[in-house]
């Protein structure tokens, strides 16, 4: 005999907004796009290649190689982006610097529904920094990347509202923005933390 039973299924509550990251104060956003020529080079190491001969730096190439390129808008002005995961990764890292809310439940309560986010402010322009190269020696190195000022994001979010709040997500975003940020030379940045792409949500 086979017996029925009846499962209650309760709906899962979603919002969907949208927050703008704005810069806190004078913090200018880093980019630094793992690109084609560090890929190629990773994988002629795998495959056993040949060592070659480097070829003469390019700083304008290594510039425009480090920044994400938003889809073909048909022909118009390019557009530039960052990647929503490295946005999300910060709200979940914020979640050490607020209590009641875990990175367990942020992981699996608000997501952002795009791969890269518009970056609207001023440049790219291209910066120059001295790097330090680890191993023997711990030689000096140049590195070319895009910067952009006074910028902005914005961030779509659908989040359960069964779960969090839409004031949590708005106080974790600030969190996010000063102890963590986004880009190159954060202050959340595991190796050389520094005061760039931090931000703040704009009211």
């Amino acid at each position: 005999m086979v017996r029925s039973t009846t499962v209650n299924i309760e709906p899962i509550e979603t919002q969907t907004v949208s927050v703008t990251l704005q810069a806190e104060g004078g913090s200018s956003l880093i980019c630094h796009r793992f690109g084609e020529s560090q890929k190629k080079s990773i994988r002629d190491k795998q495959s056993k290649q040949g060592k070659q001969a480097k070829a003469a730096r390019d700083p304008e190439a290594e510039f425009k190689e480090s920044l994400y390129v938003m889809p073909s808008n048909n022909g118009g002005p390019k557009k530039y982006g960052f990647p929503a995961s490295g946005i999300k990764k910060a709200i979940v890292q914020a979640c050490s610097f607020s209590e009641g809310v875990t990175k367990t439940l942020i992981k699996g309560a608000l997501h952002i529904p795009a791969d890269l986010l518009e970056i609207n402010g001023d440049g790219p322009h291209m910066r120059e920094d001295v790097v330090r190269l680890g191993g023997i020696g711990n030689s000096a190195d140049l590195r070319y990347r895009g910067e952009f000022f006074n910028w902005e994001i914005c961030v779509p979010i659908i989040f359960n509202s069964n779960a969090i709040s839409m004031e949590q997500i708005a106080n974790l975003i600030n969190l996010a923005g000063f102890h963590v940020g986004i880009g190159d030379w954060r202050p959340g940045a595991p190796k050389g933390p520094g005061p760039h792409g931090m931000f703040k949500v704009k009211t």
